[in-house]
C-alpha cells in the first residue's frame, strides 16, 4: 500500500486478452483466472491478402540510421511469404519478427547483404516487427510479398 492506496494496475483481463487472440474465463471456486490461446489476434482493419499481393512493404527513411516498423495481415494456408531484403546497412543489425496466428515467433536478423527468405503461412493474421540500429550508415528494404 502507498499513501494509503493499493498501488496496483487493474486492467480489464478478458478484453485486454481478447483482444490478442485468447479466450480468459474465471473459475470462482479456486479464485483464479484461466487464459487460453486462441486462434489468433483479433485486430480490426488488419487487411486480408492473397497471392499476389504485398504483406509488408518496409524500409528506413532516407537518412535515418533506424528503422521500427510493426504491422499485421491476414492469410489462408497453404499460402508462402517470399520475403526480399535488401540491405546495406553497417555498424548494426535489423531483426525481422514474425509472430503466426498461434503465437509463435520467428525471427530473421538482417546485416548487409541481398537476400530471400521463405516463411510457409498457416491462415490466420500474422503480425511483425522490424526494428534496429545501424550507427555507420546504409538503408535497408524489406517488402513480403504472399505466393
Amino acid at each position: 500500500m502507498e499513501g494509503g492506496r493499493d498501488a496496483g494496475l487493474y486492467a480489464p483481463v478478458d478484453e485486454l486478452f481478447g483482444k490478442l487472440g485468447y479466450t480468459v474465463s474465471y473459475d470462482s471456486a479456486d479464485n483464479t483466472v484461466h487464459v487460453n490461446s486462441g486462434t489468433g489476434p483479433v485486430l480490426e482493419g488488419v487487411p486480408v491478402v492473397s497471392a499476389g499481393d504485398v504483406a509488408m512493404n518496409l524500409a528506413n527513411n532516407a537518412g535515418q540510421t533506424n528503422i521500427s516498423e510493426s504491422g499485421a495481415f491476414q492469410v489462408e494456408n497453404g499460402q508462402t511469404l517470399i520475403l526480399d531484403i535488401a540491405s546495406d546497412i553497417k555498424g548494426g543489425t535489423v531483426d525481422l519478427f514474425l509472430f503466426a496466428p498461434d503465437g509463435t515467433e520467428r525471427r530473421i536478423t538482417i546485416g548487409s547483404g541481398n537476400t530471400t527468405e521463405e516463411v510457409a503461412l498457416e491462415k490466420g493474421t500474422w503480425q511483425y516487427n522490424c526494428s534496429g540500429l545501424f550507427k555507420d550508415g546504409g538503408d535497408v528494404r524489406i517488402v513480403g510479398t504472399v505466393r
